[in-house]
């Protein structure tokens, strides 16, 4: 599952550092373009895969989160 994320104006480094330290996100890095922060997610299945999404969102610097799944894997 990857992530991506916008942060609030100077806050990319920020929101990387905080993603990165949440169980289950096994890479979150700094981007240039519509998102600030790209993350990739690695759990067993749905129920881990919501409680990233959930940990993630009480991100202070966090302005917008898309999640994007690949196809076939149930998540």
């Amino acid at each position: 599952m990857f992530l991506l994320m916008q942060a609030s104006s100077g806050g990319a480094k920020e929101l990387a550092s905080h993603v990165a330290e949440i169980p289950g996100v096994v890479d979150a890095q700094v981007t240039s373009g519509p998102y600030d922060v790209i993350g990739r997610v690695d759990v067993g299945g749905p129920v881990a895969a919501r409680s990233v999404v959930e940990a993630v969102r009480t991100s202070r610097r966090l302005t917008r989160l898309a999640v994007c799944s690949p196809m076939g894997t149930g998540l």
